[in-house]
């Protein structure tokens, strides 16, 4: 998805070098665009991203108000108050700008395949929606709006934003003042993006060294094996989503792998296949020293043609060795009824 807005970018560029020595210095638009998508796309911090992107784009395109509404997609719901740079001349406008209703404006523009560009301001929302362009008309006359840019901010097929460029003077809006800001909303859409992304990932990673942390003191509060290791996979399993879950040791007598606890469907299992065996994924990452991350059981090979059967209703396994200086002491063992249920994020935590 993030190809194709780049794509959508490559085009905007090729159409002003094309045109690069002809009337209204489409060159230097071509680098003010350069410089600014730079500058939108430096900082990953969502916090910084929002309040960056308005006040960038503001100064690129020398308007009195930008209005940003970031959307997030999981959430399905706009991140609110919105993100303003400019000064209103009307204190109840800040309240037009932070009313949500199902009907207005932002919500209404959120879906729209492609940018309006509205010269004297009017006619701005989609067609039939009176009540809305009646909020929004009022919303103008007290910040004396004459132009409006209304840009729906995507990446790919993903519904980004809604960002609105408004200018007390009048606009032409020819066409390359509207290739430029139809470039600045791309690159404020990847910014946006790459701040969502950042901001999953950082709560992930918090999540993850919560629980590493809790792991750790009841490391050092039990000294009972196997109540240490059974409380590790009750830990595990808050970010490893799994129906059974299981450590196994070596024996050194038997050499062979034994489940020394299990948790879930694991609770009640002694299957003690040995290491020696070519069969089972455990014994795999057991001899390979690697892990294995399957989402199906019974479908991926090589993993179905080793896949030995200890929770029936299995279809997604990670296995993961125990090493202590390159050597196997152990394998974790986590079992899912959910096809694919197991990310490389599981797997590295």
């Amino acid at each position: 998805m993030v190809s194709r807005s780049w794509r959508d970018i490559d085009e905007l560029l090729d159409t002003l070098v094309q045109k690069k020595n002809e009337p209204g210095d489409l060159y230097d638009t071509l680098r003010r665009l350069h410089e600014t998508g730079q500058l939108l796309t430096r900082r990953l911090d969502s916090g910084y991203t929002l309040q960056a992107i308005v006040d960038q784009i503001r100064d690129a395109t020398q308007a009195d108000l930008v209005v940003l509404y970031a959307y997030e997609p999981v959430l399905q719901h706009f991140v609110f108050p919105p993100s303003l740079a400019g000064n209103l001349q009307d204190a109840n406008s800040y309240q037009f700008l932070q009313l949500h209703q199902p009907d207005d404006i932002a919500t209404l523009l959120l879906h729209q395949p492609q940018p309006i560009f509205t010269i004297e301001g009017k006619d701005i929302c989609p067609t039939g929606c009176r009540d809305v362009q009646i909020r929004q008309n009022q919303f103008q006359q007290r910040e004396e709006i004459r132009s409006i840019a209304a840009l729906p901010l995507q990446m790919g097929d993903e519904s980004i934003g809604v960002m609105f460029v408004n200018f007390r003077q009048q606009q032409r809006f020819d066409s390359p003042q509207k290739l430029f800001i139809e470039g600045l909303a791309h690159y404020a859409a990847i910014a946006i993006k790459n701040g969502q992304d950042f901001d999953t990932l950082y709560q992930r990673r918090f999540r993850d060294l919560e629980t590493l942390q809790n792991i750790d003191r009841e490391l050092n509060r039990v000294l009972d094996l196997k109540t240490v290791l059974k409380r590790l996979l009750e830990l595990a399993c808050e970010r490893v989503s799994a129906n059974g879950a299981s450590i196994w040791f070596p024996n050194p007598r038997t050499k062979a792998l034994e489940v020394v606890v299990g948790i879930g469907d694991h609770s009640e299992t002694s299957l003690h296949p040995p290491v020696e065996e070519t069969r089972g994924i455990t014994q795999w990452v057991a001899r390979h020293k690697k892990s294995a991350r399957v989402n199906n059981v019974h479908r991926d090979l090589p993993w179905c043609d080793l896949y030995v059967q200890i929770m029936p209703a299995t279809m997604a396994e990670l296995d993961v060795p125990l090493l202590d200086e390159g050597e196997v002491i152990g394998v974790l063992n986590f079992e899912s009824a959910t096809e694919g249920a197991f990310r490389r994020a599981h797997e590295e935590y």
